[in-house]
Formats: structure tokens, sequence, C-alpha cells
């Protein structure tokens, strides 16, 4: 986000340059009118060619110089003199917008009827430009006996991307949020299952336990009875008949007494 805000500042900015230089044309040292908005015309029998060694198919990386090659050839049959090489980067649909001025690099080479040149221009395009197609020129600045010329051998658009990311900062950020919405899911969910589980110590707590019916009176073992006769006829018979006399007993008891 703050790259594309840079980026759209740089690019207002460059519009309102070119206005202004379009309108307040400058003369630099050499005789030139504007080596941008007011170039001279080109030397006739001059031929150009171009060559990028490391960008082959004209896809240049912000931030990160750019090697240009460029071979001229004198057929104009009179001395000229190469006294600047530069360039900038424009609008591809407007042309007269600047977004970017590169070096007015000064050459002084000079190429007799006949002769050929190589010579090296190096340009960057600035770290802030906004990743997209723009207009690339790069003019030859030449002199002779008749004035100044301009030649432009590259008029183009070009691609201009991103530098390559070993880690992605917007996958980062993203991964940030999703950690951070999971941990605040979690604390909610652990908040609700800690609560949860008090609710139910609690009410397992206070629970009163269940009344249990009070146990009969235990009945003796008759007098006399042996541990080896349990279990037998003997036994069980005994056992009857002292329950027969404790039931009889207990009504006995209950029953109520007439007055006296």
């Amino acid at each position: 986000m703050m790259r594309d805000g840079l980026g759209l500042t740089l690019l207002l900015s460059a519009i309102f340059v070119g206005f202004t230089a379009a309108e307040e044309p400058q003369t630099p040292a050499g005789g030139y009118r504007h080596w941008l908005t007011d170039l001279a015309p080109p030397l006739s029998g001059v031929d150009s060619q171009h060559w990028f060694p490391d960008n082959p198919g004209s896809r240049f990386t912000v931030g990160e110089a750019v090697d240009v090659v460029i071979g001229l050839h004198n057929s104009a049959g009179e001395v000229f003199n190469v006294t600047h090489i530069a360039g900038s980067i424009n609008a591809p649909q407007a042309f007269q917008y600047y977004v970017q001025n590169f070096t007015f690099q000064p050459y002084n080479s000079q190429l007799k009827p006949g002769e050929q040149a190589s010579l090296h221009y190096t340009f960057k395009p600035d770290i802030y430009l906004p990743v997209q197609e723009w207009q690339l020129s790069l003019t030859a600045y030449l002199r002779t006996e008749k004035g100044f010329f301009c030649n432009t051998f590259f008029n183009s658009t070009v691609d201009v991307v991103d530098q390559p990311r070993y880690i992605d900062t917007q996958l980062v950020f993203l991964g940030v949020i999703g950690l951070g919405v999971l941990g605040v899911i979690a604390l909610f969910s652990w908040d609700s299952i800690s609560n949860l589980t008090v609710v139910k110590r609690v009410n397992k707590r206070t629970r009163k336990p269940a009344s249990r019916p009070a146990p009969g009176p235990k009945i003796p073992e008759p007098a006399g009875t042996s541990e080896w006769l349990k279990g037998t006829n003997y036994g069980q018979e005994t056992r009857s008949r002292v329950k027969r006399e404790n039931s009889r007993s207990k009504l006995t008891s209950s029953a109520p007494t007439s007055p006296q």
C-alpha cells in the first residue's frame, strides 16, 4: 500500500514537471534547446541499433540498473560528434508526461563518414515506479558543423516489473492475521469450555444425595443355632418361626390398651 501511494505521488509529480517543462523550455550546456521536451531534429544518414544484454525481452526491474549498448554508423557524409545520451520514462498513453528522467550522460565520441562506434549507457527505473507498462525513450545527442541533432534510437513500451521476493510480505501479513483470528476463536472456545466445567462442578457439589430407606430390624439368630446348621431345613424352619414370633410381638405392642 505504501509503495503504491509513493508511486502515485511520483506519477503526479512527473506529470506536473512535464507541464512546467513544456511551458518553460530550458537550455542545457551544449546548445540543445531542451534535452527532453524540445528535441532537435534527427541527423539523416545515421544508422543506429540497440541491445539490452541483461534484459533481452525489454523487461526491466524497479531499482535495478539496466545496461544498453548503442551501435552507431555514420552514413551522413560528414563528421559528427556524439555529445550525450539520455532517456526518460513517459506515460504510455500520453508521451508528454515525463514520469522519470535518466542521466544526461556526456560522451564526446567523434565519428567520421563510414565509421561506426558502440557506446554503453546505464539507467535505473526508480524503486517506487509502479509496476506496469511504460514508454521508454533513449536518445543520442549529436553535433556537426551545421548544428545540433537528436537521434532517438529506442522509443517503445517496456514492462517494468517488481523485484523478486524470497518472502512475500503480503502473504506473511495475511498469515499473521489468520493466526490472530484463530487465536481469538481458540480463546473464546476455551473460555466457554472452562465456564461450562465450573458450572457442572458446582451443580454436582450442591446436589443432595437421594434418601435411602431405613433398614429393617435385624432378625436375631435363635439361641443354640450353630453355624453348621445354617442352610439346612432345620435352620430355615427356625428362622421362619422366629419371624412369626416377632410379627406377633409387634402387633401386640401396637394394639391399643383398653382403659381400666
